[in-house]
């Protein structure tokens, strides 16, 4: 059944009671239809505003209509079905937000692993977060090798420029 089968003020209700009444000669609406195939009642179903579904009902076994319990519950079943539909796509943008980062770092990593410049990304305790290939043929190790080790340790150097400082170049001679 197409969603705008129902009328506007049906998407702000709690539900709609169906009805199989129609004109003589006029074409079935698809809420008669539902009406017809034996359905009674219909529920909206929106998430934060936006018109996701509709859940119809008949009567009770033996054509005894809905109590006010039994719509309460159909539309708290309706507001757990539209939380979790929320939740799955917030955590569909999530996944897909998650992707788009891992290939930026994955994009990033792979120029800064072209460049022939020894590169070293440091922590605040002078730690090597990472080194490219150049780096690490430059102090002669292995990249993995080098990973959280101190900078110091792995390229001796006195007087390290502060994080204040920016970007300094150094020029390391073998003697």
């Amino acid at each position: 059944v197409p969603l705008d089968s129902f009328r506007d003020d049906f998407w702000d209700s709690d539900f709609e009671i169906l009805s199989g009444i129609a004109l003589p000669d006029a074409a079935a609406s698809a809420v008669q239809r539902l009406f017809v195939a034996g359905y009674r009642y219909a529920f909206p179903l929106k998430v934060r505003d936006r018109r996701v579904g509709i859940l119809v009902s008949s009567f009770h076994l033996g054509d005894t209509p809905l109590s006010s319990e039994d719509q309460d519950l159909m539309r708290q079943l309706l507001n757990q079905a539209a939380l979790a539909i929320e939740n799955a796509h917030l955590v569909d943008r999530l996944q897909n937000q998650l992707r788009q980062m891992q290939d930026l770092k994955l994009y990033h990593e792979g120029i800064i692993n072209a460049s022939p410049a020894g590169i070293a990304v440091i922590d605040r305790q002078n730690c090597i977060v990472s080194a490219n290939l150049a780096f690490a043929e430059l102090v002669r190790s292995d990249e993995v090798q080098i990973r959280m080790r101190p900078l110091a340790e792995v390229l001796p150097i006195d007087n390290l420029p502060s994080p204040e400082e920016g970007l300094v170049e150094l020029t390391v001679a073998e003697g």
